[in-house]
């Protein structure tokens, strides 16, 4: 066999591979774009239920929390905490976000905040600060908010969005929406959560609960550096990396288009064929390697990697501070 029919044929093989893998992926394993979420609760003592969205729009995620105030009687209160969680199972949350209930008063009653958790669980109560540490939501240009605290008078909408740039790819949220005192007919004081195995007291993220939600939201493909060739960093940003683990997939496109721009296309699989990582790169015509930073835990313990444009797939290496881990 001459070497042109030899590189054909592992042209075939490879492309037949990939697939054969596609093929195996279950369908509820790929992620489905834009994110959203919507689930209805029935506030304890009435008939009435909460409705909660969420919905992923363009550069924001925003969650929507409509509170049936049109059955209550009474002027009562409305509050809701959602908090955000970044670094996965066993891990904490990044932040909460709520108007104030009166627990920091340092700030007017039903003023939106942020608030963060931790560093650890043993830090404040349970790792909250709701209480002693707050930025106000009006002086943050990646958060809004927007809803009166008042429930009489109002529509009883409270929403919340979130710029992406403070989330992950994937990323996990919990809520507690309140009505609180007030309302006298036709139920005086009620705590919700979202899901229903959230705890303030048990904050730390386990999805065997499950105590939060997972979203899997689609970020921004970042711009190529205009110098050395195109270089993405996704999850992370360049002034981090002295300071942050991550990885560097390096695809050779010696085999891409050389006289057009195209598109190449990046995948991780982990465990039973599951997608854990995907995204589409814009290369320039001639260029010869695409490096790719991501951070380290988007890499599963067991994982593949496959990478490809219109041409067919892509030869890669994957790259730590400690050296190479592979090839394909």
């Amino acid at each position: 066999m001459n070497v042109k029919k030899k590189m054909t044929a592992i042209l075939m093989i490879a492309i037949f591979m990939i697939s054969t893998l596609a093929m195996m992926i279950p369908v509820n394993a790929m992620p489905s774009y834009p994110y959203s979420y919507s689930t209805t609760i029935q506030v304890d003592g009435s008939s009435s239920y909460l409705v909660v969205n969420v919905t992923e729009n363009g550069e924001w995620v925003t969650w929507e929390f409509d509170f049936p105030v049109e059955d209550f009687i009474g002027d009562g209160n409305l509050n809701v905490g959602l908090i955000i969680a970044l670094d996965g199972e066993g891990e904490g949350p990044a932040f909460q976000v709520h108007n104030n209930d009166g627990t920091d008063s340092s700030f007017d009653w039903g003023t939106w905040l942020v608030s963060p958790w931790g560093p650890t669980i043993s830090d404040g109560w349970n790792g909250w600060h709701s209480g002693d540490t707050n930025t106000e939501v009006e002086d943050l240009n990646w958060i809004t908010a927007s809803g009166d605290r008042k429930g009489q008078g109002t529509d009883g909408i409270l929403t919340i969005s979130i710029n992406k740039a403070k989330l992950k790819r994937n990323f996990f949220w919990a809520a507690s929406p309140t009505v609180g005192s007030g309302f006298y007919s036709p139920m005086y004081d009620t705590t919700m959560q979202v899901p229903t195995d959230f705890g303030w007291a048990t904050p730390l993220v386990d999805m065997d609960e499950p105590n939060y939600i997972l979203a899997q939201i689609r970020l921004p493909t970042p711009k190529p550096k205009k110098h050395g060739g195109p270089t993405y960093y996704d999850g992370i940003s360049p002034g981090d990396m002295s300071t942050t683990p991550h990885k560097l997939i390096s695809v050779n496109l010696r085999d891409g288009p050389i006289d057009t721009h195209y598109y190449v296309t990046v995948l991780i699989y982990g465990e039973d064929s599951a997608l854990v990582y995907g995204n589409t790169f814009f290369v320039r015509p001639k260029a010869s390697r695409l490096s790719l930073y991501l951070h380290e835990s988007v890499f599963p313990d067991n994982y593949i990697v496959v990478a490809f444009c219109d041409t067919g797939p892509l030869p890669y290496l994957v790259a730590s501070r400690s050296g190479i881990e592979r090839s394909g």
